[in-house]
C-alpha cells in the first residue's frame, strides 16, 4: 500500500521532547465524575475519553489569564475534540464493516521510518523515547496501525477520483518559488530539563536551575553537545541534543521563538515550554533551498493528491454524521468536573 511519508514527520518534534503540548488540564481521572459525552450509533464517549484526547490542545488555551476567555476557548478546544472523536468513532466503524486490516509488518514498516527520521537505530532506544514522552509502546503501534487503516480507505475509496494536473503541479511550484529566500531552516540543538503537569511544585524550580547551571556551563567554555549528553533529559541527548533541520511551524511556540531570536553560535536564555525547561543552540540558519520543477513534481503532485483526498473525505465524514445516530450528551465541559486552571503556565 502507499503511505503518505508527511504523516509521520515527526522526527524533530519527537527528539525535542516538545510535541504540540499537554492542552487541556485534566483532573486525575480516578476523581472525575463519569459522564457519557456523545452516543454514536451504539457506542459511547466518555467525557474522559474527550478529556484525554483534549491534552494535544493545551498550546491553544496556555497563558491565557483572563478567566472569561479561558473558559471560552475550553469550551472551543473541548467541542472541536468531541466532534473530532465522534468523527474518528464513525470511521472506525466503518472501517470494522469494511474489513479493512493491516499487517504486523506494515506496522513495523512505518514505526522503522519513523525511528530513521529520528535517528534512531535500535527499537529499546525507541520504546525508552516513547516513555519519556508519557507513551505506552503498545498504544502507539495501536495509533499507527489506525492510520494506516484509516490512509488504506481514504487512498481506496477517493484515490482514483482524484487527478492533479501538470498545471495543478506548475501553479503550486511557482508559489513555492516565489517563497524562495524569504523562508528559512533552523538547525539547532537543546538541553532539556522536563517538568511535567504532576509534578510538585517545587521541581519547577529546582529544574530550572539546573537549566541555568547548564546554560551557565556552555557560556563558560564546554561544548554544549558535551552538556547535552551529560544532563539534557530530551530523548535526544546522547546526540548532543541536535534537533537536525526544521522550519517554522514545527516546534512549538515558545520553542521557536527563542531559536528565531538567537544569531548562528548564539544560545538561548532558559526557555520554559509545557515540557520543562530549555537551553537552545542554535548551529545554523539558511535559506530554504529552492528545488526544479522535476525535483519537486511529484513530491508536490503527491501533496497535492494527500490534500485533496483529504477534502474528500471530510466532505464524506460529514455526510456519514447526518446518516448516523448521533446524540451529543454534553456540548460543553460540565461545570462540576471541569478542568481546572493550570499550574504553572508560562
Amino acid at each position: 500500500m502507499t503511505f503518505p511519508p508527511r504523516r509521520f514527520r515527526a522526527a524533530s518534534a519527537l527528539a525535542a521532547g516538545i510535541l504540540v503540548a499537554a492542552a487541556f488540564v485534566q483532573p486525575a481521572l480516578a476523581e472525575m465524575v463519569e459522564r457519557i459525552a456523545a452516543v454514536v450509533n451504539d457506542e459511547i464517549i466518555l467525557y474522559s475519553d474527550v478529556v484525554a484526547a483534549a491534552q494535544t490542545w493545551q498550546a491553544m488555551i496556555v497563558g491565557i489569564r483572563d478567566p472569561e476567555q479561558r473558559t471560552a476557548r475550553q469550551q472551543e478546544v473541548y467541542r472541536k475534540v468531541l466532534d473530532s472523536l465522534i468523527e474518528d468513532r464513525l470511521l472506525e466503524q466503518q472501517l470494522k464493516e469494511l474489513g479493512i486490516k493491516v499487517s504486523d509488518r506494515e506496522i513495523d514498516e512505518a514505526i522503522e521510518r519513523v525511528m530513521t527520521q529520528n535517528r534512531i537505530s535500535d527499537k529499546e532506544t525507541f520504546r525508552m523515547a516513547l516513555s519519556r514522552q508519557g507513551i505506552d509502546y503498545q498504544e502507539y503501534r495501536d495509533n499507527i496501525a489506525k492510520e494506516l487503516r484509516k490512509w488504506q480507505f481514504i487512498s481506496a475509496r477517493f484515490g482514483n477520483k482524484v487527478k492533479i494536473s501538470d498545471e495543478e503541479v506548475r501553479s503550486a511550484w511557482e508559489k513555492e518559488q516565489a517563497m524562495s529566500g524569504e523562508e528559512y531552516e533552523y538547525r539547532a540543538s537543546h538541553v532539556l530539563f522536563r517538568v511535567t503537569k504532576d509534578d510538585p511544585p517545587e521541581k519547577e524550580g529546582q529544574q530550572r536551575e539546573k537549566a541555568e547551571a547548564a546554560r551557565t556551563r556552555v557560556l563558560a567554555g564546554e561544548g554544549f553537545a558535551a552538556v547535552a549528553r551529560e544532563t539534557s533529559e530530551a530523548p535526544n541527548a546522547s546526540f548532543g541534543g541536535d534537533l537536525g533541520y526544521f522550519r517554522e511551524g514545527v516546534m512549538m511556540k515558545e520553542f521557536e521563538d527563542a531559536v528565531v531570536a538567537l544569531k548562528v553560535g548564539e544560545v538561548s536564555p532558559v526557555v520554559r515550554t509545557p515540557f520543562g525547561f530549555h537551553v537552545i543552540l542554535l548551529a545554523d540558519k539558511r535559506p530554504v533551498p529552492s528545488r526544479t520543477f522535476e525535483e519537486a513534481r511529484e513530491e508536490l503532485r503527491e501533496k497535492l493528491r494527500q490534500q485533496e483526498m483529504n477534502r474528500e473525505m471530510a466532505t464524506w465524514l460529514k455526510q456519514l454524521r447526518q446518516k448516523a445516530y448521533v446524540d451529543v450528551k454534553l456540548d460543553r465541559p460540565p461545570k462540576d468536573v471541569a478542568p481546572p486552571e493550570e499550574k504553572g503556565a508560562p
